[in-house]
């Protein structure tokens, strides 16, 4: 007769939670989290580079330049940055643009 296969049980996760009483959204930064970091990557047809320890600054100074930009973020500790982020529009992000209406996008490639 074969031996039943043992399941391991995952590790009971402690959900950090804000106060009673906080208001909705409230960021909580874990005392064990990594040190955060950003690392910006700017991306053309031709080419790209890429910023280590990046900032917000430098994000507004490259999203005019290149057509598409990537940030990445590893490390939740610093709250304030974290929000920066969530809060983050390049200064004229919507100015005179319209959402286009493409119908390729709805179900079809051309």
């Amino acid at each position: 007769m074969a031996n039943a296969e043992t399941i391991k049980k995952r590790a009971s996760v402690t959900a950090r939670r804000p106060p009673v009483g906080a208001s909705p959204g409230t960021l909580i930064a874990d005392p064990a989290a990594r040190r955060s970091e950003l690392r910006l990557t700017l991306m053309s047809p031709d080419t790209f580079e890429t910023i280590e320890n990046a900032s917000i600054d430098d994000v507004n100074a490259h999203c005019h330049a290149w057509p598409v930009i990537w940030l990445d973020c590893t490390g939740l500790a610093n709250i304030p940055l974290i929000e920066e982020i969530g809060r983050f529009q390049p200064a004229s992000a919507g100015a005179g643009r319209r959402r286009q209406h493409r119908p390729e996008a709805e179900g079809g490639f051309l």
